[in-house]
């Protein structure tokens, strides 16, 4: 697991499978629990869409030879389930009156700014073959392994068992999707936590099955010692399959802190947010601008501004121009700050995406009325490398 969003997508996923095997008796109840479920995963990820008409072709696989009335009720349960975290989000906007704001976040902002940033491949069958040479290095053993199982049960398994085990491939191939989708955020491998969560269970039963062929029914010395060998075997390859500074970060802070073994990965931002802490009071107002949003989070303290991540407001798509949508937020942004006059601001100038790695230019060409009121009325209170804090006079 993770502390992404698809790691708590592959949770949702196992507990509506096991849900569905679990309430198969109550199948009203199993298919509102999974339709929740679903409809959850969308939410957190829209990716995770797919799983609707996965799960609603189970639920016609396994009703299949019974009356068309049973089975469009339990559908139709399940699809209720499916929209109705979605139907409650949106009454809650409505009920906020703002509507019109879940509208361009859902619509505008996506296909006018998000789509149209500069992406590291053309599109989805581009990145294909990239994501393909990830999974086989990462993961070869685990792959060679669901395999296995899958010929096995073809052969040995029951019809019960063959149906869970392809629902099982089907939700691989879901993860498996949905990780090629998002290539323009580079591929990262969090992205296929689902996919290697659901084969590492299929690698499982089938590792599991050779294993128990290979030792018989009467499980000679001969059969035992080859046994363990291939397990043991399995355990070294899986090991030195893992990237090196993650078995370096497991073996350094697997029975410590979590939250020190977090922050390890941010220690400039980290020590900025300690140093302003100490002079943060509780009505202070605060404005930040940089490539991450880290440092406002480990601050602790509620920004004057409604952007913690800010980095559409200044990152043109990829053809150098500004959608209006990011113009207007950088308008709010920038009337915000002149309004209000934070106490502090707070210009985190290291950025990875851009062409010489700083925003330093950014606020001059971008925000040029901020650096001339930062000028004329803040002075830099401390600087920690990248890191500029900048406090009214």
């Amino acid at each position: 697991m993770v502390g992404e969003r698809e790691g708590f997508v592959l949770a949702m996923m196992l507990a509506a499978v096991v849900g569905r095997l679990v309430l198969g008796g109550w199948k009203l109840a199993g298919s509102l629990l999974t339709g929740l479920l679903a409809g959850f995963a969308f939410l957190t990820k829209p990716t995770f869409g797919l799983l609707w008409p996965v799960f609603g072709a189970w639920i016609l696989w396994d009703r299949f030879r019974q009356r068309p009335g049973r089975v469009l009720r339990e559908l139709a349960v399940f699809a209720g389930g499916c929209l109705l975290p979605g139907l409650l989000a949106v009454l809650y906007y409505w009920q906020r009156g703002a509507l019109f704001s879940l509208y361009e976040m859902l619509y505008v902002f996506p296909v006018q700014v998000y789509l149209k940033m500069p992406s590291t491949t053309e599109g989805p069958l581009q990145a294909l073959p990239l994501l393909l040479d990830r999974i086989l290095h990462e993961g070869f053993a685990a792959l060679a392994g669901a395999l296995i199982g899958l010929v096995l049960l073809w052969f040995y398994g029951g019809r019960k068992e063959r149906r869970s085990y392809w629902v099982i491939i089907v939700l691989c191939a879901v993860g498996f999707i949905s990780a090629d989708l998002q290539y323009r955020n580079g591929l990262w491998e969090y992205h296929r936590t689902p996919f290697w969560g659901l084969c590492f269970i299929l690698a499982g039963g089938g590792w599991a099955w050779v294993l128990k062929l290979i030792r018989g029914e009467r499980g000679k010395l001969f059969r035992r010692l080859l046994q363990m060998g291939l397990a043991a075997a399995l355990l070294v390859l899986m090991f030195l399959r893992i990237p090196a500074d993650v078995r370096y970060f497991a073996l350094h802070h697997s029975f410590g802190s979590l939250q020190k073994a977090y922050l390890a990965q941010y220690p400039l931002p980290e020590m900025a947010a300690e140093q302003l802490k100490a002079k943060l009071r509780p009505g202070d107002q605060v404005y930040y601008l940089g490539n991450i949003s880290m440092l406002p989070f480990l601050l602790q303290h509620k920004l004057a501004a409604p952007f913690p991540y800010p980095l559409f407001l200044y990152m043109p798509r990829a053809d150098g121009s500004f959608a209006p949508l990011q113009e207007r937020w950088r308008d709010e942004y920038a009337d915000g700050f002149l309004k209000i006059r934070p106490r502090f601001f707070i210009f985190d100038t290291y950025c990875q995406d851009c062409e010489d790695q700083s925003l330093a230019s950014t606020l001059k060409f971008r925000f040029p009325e901020i650096q001339a009121v930062l000028e004329r009325e803040y002075h830099l209170a401390h600087k920690l490398y990248g890191i500029e804090v900048y406090e009214r006079n």
